[in-house]
């Protein structure tokens, strides 16, 4: 498929903020996890559902357990639905370094997004 400069602009966008979400949560930097969602956005990762920027700060004091976190995302397939619209699909692997332990813990999963245009 053939896509516009435009087109293309937007999916890097996206592609932007998905990476900015893993490199804030694996730094615990609030602004920078936030600035991967609008304001008012929804975040459902199943122990938690609700305002996306609220789950931003609840991170920062859920991963202090962990020495050290890296979210690797992978695959990620965006699809492009109309002008204001797109659907995202990342597999993701995160490797959690324990604090008290010397212990690896190893999550794996995939986010869903949906993107609106806030303009």
């Amino acid at each position: 498929m053939a896509y516009s400069p435009e087109q293309l602009s937007d999916m890097q966008c996206i592609r932007d903020a998905a990476l900015r979400y893993c490199r804030g949560v694996d730094r615990l930097d609030v602004e920078l996890m936030k600035s991967a969602y609008w304001e008012g956005a929804t975040d459902d990762h199943g122990v938690f559902v609700g305002d996306a920027w609220e789950f931003c700060e609840m991170c920062m004091e859920a991963h202090l357990p962990w020495r050290s976190t890296n979210h690797c995302i992978l695959n990620h397939a965006i699809e492009l639905i109309d002008d204001h619209h797109a659907t995202g699909e990342i597999y993701n692997v995160t490797y959690l370094f324990q604090d008290a332990e010397p212990v690896l813990d190893l999550w794996v999963g995939r986010y869903l997004d949906q993107v609106r245009e806030a303009r």
